[in-house]
């Protein structure tokens, strides 16, 4: 091999090398240093964890998961009805459980999410904003909805509580008929 061939194939290996050295590099900063830096510097309340919301129609179990503002996260809406469940109520199938993905921020002690329907044939999206109150243990605010019976979209306060028993009793000074826990 002569030397110009021997020049070409070190250089074209060395370049190889330094890209995969970078490569691994970025890859380093971007999924260890930086998600350790953010949490280390991260001076935010963390809402991480179960949340609860009573109405008379229905209760939702929202469990939060944060990395620093970013939200993620599961709900699961049971609707309480006397009908059977999956009943049809003027056409539409109404799923009398359903479960939402969430994603959102939280900025200031604000924080905003959507639902949106686990199950790709239904439609269901839920949009809240909301503000982290009485010491860390609720989250007061507005939400909009979509509603499939109605086709519109609708709107109203809510409210989040850290603990089962607490949105409970909220549902209960409320106006109305209370829920049955299931």
């Amino acid at each position: 091999m002569n030397e110009i061939s021997l020049n070409l194939v070190l250089g074209v290996l060395a370049g190889l090398i330094t890209t995969t050295f970078l490569f691994v590099c970025k890859a380093i900063a971007y999924e260890v240093i930086l998600p350790w830096l953010r949490k280390a510097t991260y001076q935010g309340i963390c809402i991480e964890g179960t949340w609860y919301m009573y109405k008379r129609s229905q209760r939702t179990v929202i469990e939060l998961k944060q990395d620093t503002n970013i939200i993620k996260g599961k709900a699961t809406v049971v609707v309480n009805s006397d009908k059977p469940s999956d009943s049809m109520v003027g056409g539409i199938c109404l799923d009398r459980v359903r479960t939402f993905d969430i994603e959102g921020k939280i900025t200031n002690g604000f924080v905003h999410f959507v639902m949106s329907h686990t199950n790709k044939q239904r439609l269901g999206l839920h949009t809240y904003l909301l503000k982290v109150s009485a010491d860390g243990t609720k989250l007061s605010g507005k939400s909009s909805w979509y509603a499939p019976l109605s086709e519109m979209i609708n709107t109203g306060d809510c409210d989040l509580y850290r603990n089962d028993s607490t949105a409970m009793k909220a549902l209960e000074q409320s106006k109305g008929p209370v829920l049955q826990k299931i």
